[in-house]
């Protein structure tokens, strides 16, 4: 975990020297460690100072590289307990000392604590290995755990992998005693590579030994790849697996299979210049798919997710996905039947041409609501097998005429079953393509990048009634003052919250992704984000916003049947915090593929 924190020390002359802060050193301990399930552990943390000065400062404690509430000083010492709980596991700690107008920050060596199960249980060995090693930089290694019992119970429960980051990825340890993670190292080095297993009822958790992960220069891209501009098409679709077997066509994806789509080839005209794509991807499983992904040909599968349909229901969405090989990206689908994919792009990002358009984030902003009383951006509802068209150039949140294209959040709160919806440039031709599906007649929402039609209004077309909201989050028009640029970076999970320490939570929850292990710089102007959230019951809404900013009238997704939902969102920041706000309880994972910057 990278931490970056800009102190700005009081400057004052005195006798003609300069008064410079006093170095600190920082450590961690703990009264128990390892521990019992039901047993108390004090953590202390000790700061001490170069020279005989106050420490007046702060001290936080990142668990798994989240923080929890600051604790006060006292002398030099700071302590907090808790009751160890269930399951067995192991997490590691890691205290910073945030400094004062005296003292310089400093943060401790990491901690790992170990969380055993009852005595009684039956002791356990973890080994990671690597698929490359030594590997090269920005190659995607994948790492095995594999848990040893000497019980008769076959273990189950969660391995955390720790790469080159204090930050955890977490996984299931799969019936064959096996759980994978992976990671990618931008720079040359020897780095340690670690696996902990949580342990169960019946075997109790345990670390595995250090692996030293060799890097060598090379290999493919070494951190973000850009910058890109945009430029904007009518959507197009690029492929439906339910038609006749083709390149673009059938069959389905099998479950733990890929397919490879070579975008530039299809008859949609993207170029080979092309860097980076702008889709809607939809799911139509053919029974419970477990999740589905999407990412560029010729890169090792990525550990995280775009969709999921537990229930087999169609499910759509956005992305913003690199070029692999050959221009072409791969999708994976894991399932015990298939499911059929339909491909839609709706634009591209590339090297600046003098046709491209840069990005301007703006604080997000609900432009339409068809749910208010009538007028040019609220009611009536939207017709069956009717459309509307918004001219968003006159709407409330004061998008320039320079605008091009919008990068929208379109919800649809639909009278019942909702076949599809489809958001397209005014004064063009409807196209055969769709931005959301609500089959089960639940609230839907999806993220769309949409090129201005005639006077810079969209159209929404609806296959069956429905209100609709459209909230606005930027706009691409010509490269001026103001405007960013597409970095793209490899799939990233920046957070799951449903990991220990925390749990599902309601209200607002930090979300730093500087600090993160997706090597994501500070300078980013906004994030191009994949949130999902996996409620335990119905769940109204999540409202993605800058951090540290009024929190604003608009929502991200919705999951009023308690599904597990995911959508695109790119949220502006200044401070490399997104503010995630949950109307009611929910785990989060939020994922990381690219970011604007200057």
């Amino acid at each position: 975990m990278r931490f970056v924190r800009v102190v700005f020390a009081s400057v004052m002359l005195c006798t003609n020297a300069l008064l410079a802060q006093v170095a600190t050193t920082t450590t961690i301990s703990s009264s128990a460690n390892p521990a019992s399930v039901g047993q108390t552990i004090t953590f202390t943390i000790t700061v001490k100072a170069a020279s005989s000065v106050a420490l007046t400062g702060p001290v936080r404690i990142y668990s798994n590289g989240n923080p929890a509430p600051d604790l006060p000083l006292v002398n030099g010492v700071a302590k907090t307990s808790v009751v160890a709980s269930a399951p067995p596991r192991t997490f590691q700690l890691i205290a910073t000392y945030l400094g004062d107008a005296n003292s310089a920050a400093s943060t401790s060596a990491p901690l790992n604590q170990v969380i055993n199960a009852t005595p009684g249980v039956a002791p356990t060995t973890i080994t990671v290995s690597s698929s490359n090693n030594p590997g090269l930089t920005g190659q995607y290694i994948t790492y095995t755990a594999t848990v040893v019992t000497s019980g008769a119970h076959a273990p189950t429960g969660k391995v955390s992998f720790y790469t080159s980051s204090t930050v955890a990825q977490t996984f299931s340890l799969g019936s064959n005693g096996k759980a994978t993670g992976s990671g990618i190292f931008n720079t040359a080095g020897t780095f340690p590579v670690t696996a902990n297993y949580s342990g169960d009822s019946n075997n109790s958790g345990s670390t595995s030994p250090v692996l030293g992960q060799v890097i060598q220069t090379g290999g493919g891209p070494s951190g973000p790849q850009g910058p890109y501009q945009f430029i904007p098409i009518t959507p197009c679709r690029i492929a439906d697996t339910r038609q006749p077997t083709g390149q673009f066509g059938g069959p389905a994806i099998g479950g733990g299979q890929t397919r490879t789509f070579p975008i530039q080839q299809s008859s949609c005209g993207i170029p080979a210049t092309a860097a980076a794509y702008a889709l809607n991807v939809t799911a139509v499983p053919k029974g419970p798919l477990q999740w589905l992904t999407v990412w560029p040909t010729g890169q090792t599968l990525p550990q995280i997710s775009l969709l999921n349909s537990f229930d087999g229901r169609v499910k759509a969405n956005a992305a913003i996905v690199p070029a692999g090989m050959s221009g072409s990206i791969d999708v994976y689908a894991q399932t015990k039947g298939s499911t059929d994919v339909v491909i839609d792009i709706n634009g591209y990002f590339l090297p600046a041409t003098p046709a491209s358009l840069q990005f301007y984030p703006v604080t997000p902003c609900r432009v339409v609501d068809t749910r208010n009383p009538s007028g040019p951006f609220g009611g009536p509802y939207i017709p069956a097998g009717q459309s509307r068209s918004f001219a968003l150039l006159s709407g409330s949140c004061h998008l320039p005429k320079s605008a091009q294209a919008y990068s929208l959040n379109v919800t649809a709160l639909p009278a019942g079953p909702l076949s599809w919806l489809t958001a397209w440039p005014t004064g063009e031709t409807q196209p055969l393509a769709s931005t959301l599906n609500a089959p089960t007649g639940t609230i839907v929402a999806n993220a769309a990048i949409v090129p201005a039609g005639t006077n810079g209004a969209v159209s929404i077309f609806s296959s069956n009634d429905t209100d609709v909201l459209v909230d606005v989050n930027g706009y691409f028009a010509p490269p001026a003052s103001g405007g960013v640029s597409l970095y793209t970076v490899p799939p990233c999970r920046v957070v799951d919250s449903r990991l220990f320490p925390y749990s599902p939570f309601p209200g607002t929850y930090d979300v730093n992704v500087q600090q993160s292990y997706c090597n994501v710089p500070y300078a980013a102007s906004a994030f191009v984000l994949n949130a999902t959230v996996a409620p335990p019951g119905a769940f109204q809404y999540l409202t993605l916003f800058p951090g540290g900013a009024s929190q604003p009238v608009v929502s991200t997704l919705n999951a009023i049947d308690g599904a597990i939902t995911s959508n695109m969102a790119i949220v502006p920041s200044s401070n490399s915090v997104v503010d995630a706000f949950a109307s009611d309880s929910t785990g989060l994972i939020v994922d990381i593929s690219s970011y604007f910057a200057p």
